[in-house]
């Protein structure tokens, strides 16, 4: 298992992913001085974002259905990591895009992306 997302696996043989990128966000308020330098303070604590992306070749139309589902209950969720990690997330957003269709209509391949925004635990 690569990572566990809410009861969705991503593992080497189903969903596969491709790639986990992380961005982290830090927060100032900036006040501009006249004649000197700015001034700068912060504000909030940090933000953390994670996108998961990968390709599925030759899986169901469907494969990405209980994805979907996860997120459309738009709430927190845990998302367990190989390493022994357990962040907690929401989902923000799911794309998703077909390619290389088969004579019936069937997409052969399905490139996709997740994004998520840490909300407790840290990487």
């Amino acid at each position: 298992m690569l990572c566990q997302l809410g009861h969705v696996k991503f593992e080497s043989s189903g969903v596969n992913i491709a790639n986990i990128s992380r961005q982290s966000s830090y927060h100032f308020a900036n006040k501009s001085i006249i004649n000197g330098f700015d001034d700068w303070q912060k504000v909030g604590r940090h933000s953390q974002k994670l996108t998961l992306s990968g390709v599925l070749i030759e899986q169901s139309m469907g494969a990405l259905n209980s994805l979907y589902a996860l997120a459309e209950k738009k709430e927190p969720v845990t998302l367990a990591l190989s390493f022994g990690q357990a962040l907690t997330v929401l989902i923000m957003e799911i794309s998703a895009d077909q390619s290389n269709f088969l004579k019936g209509g069937e997409f052969y391949k399905q490139s996709f992306e997740v994004q998520l925004v840490v909300i407790h635990g840290n990487l």
